[in-house]
């Protein structure tokens, strides 16, 4: 009994096994999956938001099909076709540090990105006198800006060759290179000091610099009852490099002081300062009329632009006298067309 039930048990598990005889049989069929393509877009532009053209974008820098493209006058860039995945990015260009990031692309996605690159610090050559404004608290350092720039409206730093106004966004890329602020980098009272020294002169040969004049500002209000004494003073000063070391003298330097209500808003004393600024920059550009300390670094005499001047002078030039009028032949009488030649015996 054991026996033949074994023996049945075992045809069925045959049977289960074993297709229905005239059946089809399913082969599975492992079919390509076929991957959409990704694609890469952005833009590149500087610190200051500039667009940078001509930058270099490279997917996959370092492989064996690495695929580039440039960007165009708007900083502007696309890559087609690319493979899924997990790719570096390069971005390159001769006057900017190069930027490397990771980027994840999806399939049949357009993945954007933006770049911003930081300017390329170099040494330059010593070719021009800068004027920078500088001051240690924000108040300070804008007026100090605005005294370097009143001194070039007013001509007393005129802007021609070697002398240059120095834009502080010129300056960020240096100051990061440095790890120090502007004010940190002009100590005027320590100019003496190892560290002050070693900075300004990179500060010196990154901006291609073989003196630089400094704006500066300093402020003082003080309370007097219902009143406050608004007291602002300022300063020019010249800074060179003589042996390695930091020469700095005062060119020029002024202060105003004005009496106003205490109860004045944040505005109205911020333009009172800036009034007086510019009246400091005004008394400095009249005390270089005649001996401007920065000619010595021009090949021509620096005098301020002078007002427009028009002079006007009459002259009575005399006219030709008028020949006087003949009067017109009598009328010929018939026959008198042609008269005959007179004979004078």
């Amino acid at each position: 009994m054991v026996r033949n039930g074994f023996w049945v048990l075992f045809g069925v598990l045959i049977g289960l096994l074993t297709p229905v005889l005239g059946a089809p049989v399913q082969e599975v069929v492992n079919k390509p999956v076929v991957m959409k393509a990704a694609r890469l877009v952005g833009q590149v532009r500087d610190e200051q938001g500039n667009p940078v053209a001509e930058a270099q974008i490279v997917i996959g820098p370092g492989t064996t099909t690495p695929k580039m493209v440039r960007t165009d006058s708007s900083g502007a860039f696309a890559l087609e076709q690319l493979t899924p995945g997990r790719w570096s990015i390069e971005v390159n260009h001769e006057r900017y540090d190069k930027k490397e990031v990771r980027v994840w692309l999806s399939q049949g996605l357009t993945t954007p990105v933006d770049f911003a690159l930081t300017k390329l610090v170099l040494k330059q050559p010593a070719t021009r006198v800068g004027l920078v404004g500088v001051g240690t608290l924000p108040q300070t350092d804008g007026l100090a800006q605005r005294l370097a720039g009143e001194l070039v409206r007013l001509g007393a730093f005129p802007q021609v060759q070697p002398l240059s106004y120095i834009e502080r966004t010129e300056t960020l890329p240096v100051l990061r290179k440095l790890g120090y602020p502007l004010y940190e980098v002009l100590d005027h009272d320590r100019p003496d000091d190892a560290l002050v020294t070693s900075l300004v002169k990179d500060f010196f040969e990154y901006l291609g610099l073989k003196a630089l004049v400094v704006a500066r500002v300093d402020l003082l209000t003080q309370p007097e009852g219902d009143k406050g004494k608004l007291n602002s003073n300022s300063k020019v000063e010249l800074w060179e490099l003589t042996d390695g070391r930091v020469r700095v003298r005062t060119l020029s330097a002024a202060g105003r002081s004005s009496t106003e209500d205490a109860n004045l808003s944040k505005t109205e004393v911020d333009q009172i300062y800036e009034t007086q600024i510019t009246k400091m920059a005004v008394e400095v550009s009249e005390k270089w009329v005649t001996d401007n300390p920065l000619a010595v670094y021009t090949d021509a005499p620096l005098t301020p632009p002078q007002g427009q001047q028009t002079d006007t002078e009459i002259k009575i030039i005399p006219q030709p006298p008028t020949p006087p009028v003949q009067p017109p032949p009598p009328p010929r009488k018939p026959g008198e067309d042609n008269p005959l030649p007179v004979n004078t015996p």
